[in-house]
């Protein structure tokens, strides 16, 4: 399932999914989770994004970039909670297919 377009869709419309991005990561920093250089790069994304619209662009191309590095990067994103049940839900039954 992926629902990285979905958030790039959700930044687009609510610059407020920014703030809730970078409150997951000073989650993270106060608990240690997850390798310290991998919180910098998302904070440093997240505050681009919040700086400059130019930098808002690059983490939406982040998000749907599907390339073996960038999804290395999105395995460890702090968009947790960003998205509804529904939202998660619709993208779920959006990639589930027979075989």
């Amino acid at each position: 399932m992926d629902i990285y377009p979905l958030i790039a869709d959700l930044l687009r419309r609510d610059a407020g999914t920014l703030d809730k991005a970078i409150r997951v990561l000073d989650r993270w920093d106060a608990r240690g989770i997850g390798p310290a250089s991998r919180r910098k790069e998302w904070r440093e994304l997240l505050l681009s994004a919040k700086a400059s619209s130019r930098g808002q662009e690059s983490l939406i191309q982040l998000l749907l970039d599907t390339s073996e590095s960038a999804s290395r990067l999105k395995d460890f994103a702090p968009f947790a909670g960003i998205l509804s049940r529904e939202e998660r839900r619709k993208a779920f039954l959006e990639c589930t297919y027979d075989h």
